[in-house]
């Protein structure tokens, strides 16, 4: 009897980093999705994002107007994955799966206004005090 105990503890002790390399493998997939995905959204919207930057939105602006945009599908996506996840596996760690859903929210919801006001403080945009650069005219030689 000793030796069926011992030996399934030790199956049980086994399962631990098994189930830990699998938890992390999957959030670091879904961290990889969720980067290219933003990189693709903030990608299609580089045309718009330049042109309000052009138009005088400063970046401060542009980060806020993003955040308020992914902010208002992430908050509630993470609110309702709690939900389905409280449902389909019941009472365990509430508070820990809270803080979880949390963290993928603000994830979620920085992640675009992040990558894109990166990429547009980059971009050079003329201030108004620098020359314009002379045109030519028909004139010209």
């Amino acid at each position: 009897m000793t030796a069926v105990v011992t030996r399934l503890s030790g199956r049980v002790a086994a399962r631990g980093p098994l189930v830990a390399v699998a938890a992390f493998g999957t959030g670091t997939v879904a961290a990889v999705v969720l980067c290219m995905a933003v990189g693709l959204a903030a990608e299609r919207r580089r045309a718009e994002l330049t042109l309000l930057r052009a138009r005088g939105g400063s970046l401060r602006g542009l980060a806020g107007r993003l955040l308020a945009e992914t902010a208002v599908v992430a908050v509630p996506a993470a609110a309702l994955g709690l939900q389905a996840a409280r449902l389909a596996v019941g009472t365990g760690r509430p508070a820990q799966s809270a803080v979880a859903a949390g963290a993928v929210a603000l994830v979620a919801a920085l992640a675009l206004p992040l990558r894109a006001v990166r990429r547009a403080g980059r971009q050079r945009t003329l201030s108004p005090r620098a020359p314009t650069p002379a045109r030519r005219t028909a004139t010209d030689p």
